[in-house]
């Protein structure tokens, strides 16, 4: 059932004759069968219960509530017993601010067991599926230009539009340089320039905040703080 777009009637060269085009390759339509019968379905249940184990660590009803039909808690309630009664999973309650049954892989388990480390610093898009963003009472809206640092457990920073605009969630004293330059550099990693017009609401040159990105690196540009990439 696929077929070509139309093509565009002007001479605009190689490069626009190319963007007319559909895209490249070789396409047919995939069959999809429904289940022949309650316990295909069933095992099929069981499969995508396994990859958001796999992709979350922790499942509960909330987690769930944005995911497709599928992938419902509903949907997967049942499924998920039956990988706990085989031991491929564990149900209690695991996770603090959220009611009823959650559901937790053996490896997800294993790490809330263990130590934490609370120097670890690491950062995530917004839109990343480990993101808690639009699961966890307040954290960012889910937007692939917001990023998030977090220090062991704890949320330190959110760059929104691409690190324009920055908030801090630790205080200015004692200022963590290495902390802002690496954990904001590699959150907008794919850009060359970073520039920090507002942090936390102010202007980025003159917030409490701004001698420890300046310390980190970043220069005065106007009222904002800009990083550069470098090459070594």
């Amino acid at each position: 059932g696929f077929e070509p777009a139309p093509a565009v009637a002007r001479r605009g060269g190689l490069r626009s004759w190319q963007s007319s085009r559909p895209v490249l390759g070789t396409w047919r339509a995939l069959r999809i069968e429904a289940p022949a019968d309650r316990i295909e379905e069933l095992e099929d249940d069981k499969a995508r219960a396994r990859q958001l184990l796999a992709r979350y660590g922790v499942l509960f009803r909330e987690l769930l509530a944005a995911e497709l039909p599928p992938l419902k808690w509903g949907r997967l309630l049942r499924a998920l017993r039956l990988l706990e009664l085989s031991g491929e999973c564990f149900a209690g309650h695991l996770v603090e601010g959220f009611e009823g049954l959650q559901f937790a892989s053996r490896d997800a388990l294993r790490l809330l067991r263990g130590t934490w480390d609370d120097g670890e610093r690491f950062w995530m898009n917004a839109c990343d599926p480990a993101s808690p963003c639009g699961v966890l009472p307040g954290m960012p809206p889910r937007v692939p230009t917001t990023w998030l640092a977090f220090r062991g457990g704890q949320l330190v920073l959110v760059a929104r539009r691409n690190g324009r605009d920055v908030e801090v969630r630790v205080p200015p004293e004692p200022p963590d340089f290495t902390l802002f330059r690496t954990l904001l550099a590699r959150a907008v990693r794919p850009l060359s320039r970073v520039a920090v017009e507002t942090i936390d609401d102010a202007r980025a040159a003159a917030s409490r905040h701004a001698a420890a990105f300046r310390q980190a690196g970043f220069r005065d540009d106007m009222d904002a703080l800009v990083l550069e990439r470098t090459y070594a």
